[in-house]
């Protein structure tokens, strides 16, 4: 069976902010079924008008109906009710009508307010104000308490919550782990989260921290939990207490995001900062089986409580901790859940997965034809042409005069003459524009997708978006395309149409090379159909050997150059540089930093 409640609105309620006002929602609870209304801003009588339903399979539970003021750090109870369901069936046709009933307050000194909810009411509500005290101490202590509910449970009731769209973007640290999986995204996500899997205390162990603590996951406005343990000794800092509290940012079935929050408060500098870490696991590319997998990016930063002195050793510290144990974590993972074989799947066999997320842009070729062609001179050339057409099916065929022939018409005017070279100008235009546009598109994706061939130092490119480039056109737009340059080779993007923060989503792959590679330069031009002529929106350089590879896999480069410093234009990139001659080749290539830097270089 199911119930019906709807809430309709409130009144006289009490102003507990400092501000004289209150943001008042409304909580029920049947059983483990929760549900929570919408937030009323600053408002003292609010309105609702919201229905809520429940499944029925016990008549002698209650429906518990609280009235809370929404605060930052935790909500206060104005008043509650509770009703009978076994009352509530005994009624006239099942129902209660409509009805204004009287809150009970959380303690003795409040005001009893009244508050008009649609659907049903209870011979409870007459009880006594110490029976309130004491239903409100237990609301209290089972918002506290841990809840045995099934973790499987716990997601499908954070499923049913209100829910953000968009996937979050990795955090500004730099990601330590992307890795495809042959498991769903809701597999995997039991796999690392639930209280059930051993994966959390085997990953414990295999970093060497003792006195795991791991409590139970908690339902409220979100779900979360909290992880305790102790970190092993280093060589610099002793052994320390760490506390993580995870948080679902989103659960929706097909993709979920877990925030943890880090806290050291026994390391240097412990109490002015904290490390988040960030988990997306999303859907992966479809396998040729049809079995679905998984995505799982896991990203980080610090997160700095007040300034300090020491900000970029501990980012330092922290960085090389953190892709250290990540990357035992991915070992790990990789024992229980086999990683995605690209043969398998509908992905090129043999790409890189931290690319695969790298898709192109799909494009219709009339959409941009109409964005291109969306201007004052294509627009006014057409009318013109319209007009000239209806002039022509008007007007009576003309005598021949002068020097005029049988299929030649001169004009016989001035201003004839004048019009027909306007014209020609304005068709002149028109046909440059046309040229151009179909120029753009012969080299759409020349280099985009060409595989590297050889055996070396393979260098992999991916050139995700721009932001802010310069216009140099009178419509405040711009036609940039991308050229990258590395040991005398380039590889050239497709051309964006009208575009100052374009989207490209392009791969481009360098053939192996003999030695490692030093420099590549990044030059960011403007198309007007002839490349050779093409304005300059800006460029950029990245030495390798002054370079963290690991730092380049996920990046955003300023450009240099006036116009570029002028609206700090900048490109988001990802750099991988690989090689497959051995340890012979990664010898070579410290050599050669060796002698760039000028001292000596350690290699473990």
């Amino acid at each position: 069976m199911k119930l019906l409640v709807s809430i309709i609105e409130a009144k006289n309620i009490p102003a507990l902010d400092p501000n004289g006002f209150c943001d008042p929602y409304v909580k029920l609870k049947l059983g483990r079924q929760r549900f929570k209304s919408k937030v009323v801003k600053k408002c003292l009588n609010p309105s609702w008008n919201e229905d809520a339903t429940f499944k029925v399979d016990d008549l002698n539970k209650k429906l518990k109906i609280s009235v809370l003021d929404e605060n930052y750090f935790s909500d206060d109870c104005i008043g509650w009710i509770k009703v009978s369901i076994g009352q509530l069936f005994d009624a006239k046709d099942q129902s209660l009508g409509t009805a204004w009933y009287k809150l009970h307050p959380k303690n003795k000194k409040a005001r009893n307010k009244d508050c008009d909810i649609t659907s049903m009411s209870s011979g409870s509500t007459d009880a006594s104000e110490d029976e309130s005290e004491t239903w409100v101490d237990h609301e209290q202590q089972r918002e506290e308490q841990p809840l045995s509910v099934d973790f499987e449970e716990l997601i499908r009731c954070m499923e049913t919550k209100e829910q953000e769209d968009e996937i979050p973007n990795p955090l500004s640290g730099g990601t330590v782990v992307e890795c495809l999986y042959e498991i769903s995204p809701k597999e995997l996500n039991s796999l690392l989260f639930s209280p059930e899997s051993d994966f959390t205390r085997s990953y414990a162990d295999m970093l060497g921290s003792t006195d795991l603590k791991m409590d139970s996951w908690k339902i409220g406005d979100a779900l979360k939990r909290t992880v305790s343990y102790t970190k092993p000794a280093s060589k610099l800092v002793k052994a320390l207490k760490a506390s993580e509290e995870q948080t679902y940012l989103k659960a929706d079935g097909s993709s979920y995001v877990i925030l943890s929050t880090v806290s050291t408060p026994d390391a240097p500098c412990g109490k002015t900062f904290r490390t988040e870490i960030l988990y997306l696991i999303t859907s992966g590319p479809e396998q040729l089986s049809g079995a679905p997998s998984s995505r799982l990016v896991v990203s980080w930063r610090i997160n700095f409580l007040q300034s300090t002195m020491l900000r970029s050793m501990i980012e330092n510290g922290a960085r090389q901790g953190i892709k250290e144990s990540f990357g035992q974590y991915e070992i790990l993972l990789s024992q229980r859940v086999k990683p995605l074989d690209h043969s398998h799947s509908h992905s090129t066999p043999d790409a890189n997965p931290l690319l695969v997320a790298v898709e192109a842009e799909s494009e219709s070729i009339l959409k941009l034809a109409v964005e291109y062609f969306w201007n004052i001179t294509t627009i006014s050339a057409l009318l013109m042409l319209l007009y000239m057409l209806t002039h022509m099916w008007l007007v009576a065929p003309n005598t021949l005069n002068g020097l005029e022939f049988v299929g030649l018409d001169l004009p016989d005017s001035i201003s004839e003459l004048i019009v027909c070279l306007a014209l020609v100008l304005q068709g002149k235009r028109v046909l440059e524009f046309i040229s151009r546009f179909m120029r753009a598109r012969l080299r759409k994706g020349c280099d985009n997708g060409i595989k590297a061939q050889g055996t070396g130092w393979l260098l992999t490119v991916a050139l995700i978006e721009g932001s802010n480039l310069a216009t140099i056109d009178s419509n405040g737009l711009s036609n940039p395309f991308v050229i990258f340059t590395c040991n005398g080779k380039s590889r050239t993007s497709s051309v964006k149409f009208h575009r100052s923060d374009p989207l490209w989503n392009e791969i481009f792959e360098f053939d192996a090379m003999d030695e490692p590679p030093s420099i590549l330069e990044i030059q960011v031009l403007g198309f007007d159909g002839r490349f050779n002529e093409a304005p300059s929106f800006g460029n950029a350089e990245i030495n390798f050997l002054k370079s963290n590879i690991s730092d380049l896999s996920d990046i955003w480069i300023p450009l240099r150059g006036q116009l570029a410093q002028a609206c700090h234009s900048k490109l988001h990139i990802r750099i991988f540089l690989n090689n497959t001659k051995g340890t012979n080749a990664v010898k070579d290539y410290l050599a050669k930093v060796e002698k760039e830097v000028g001292k000596k270089v350690l290699n473990s």
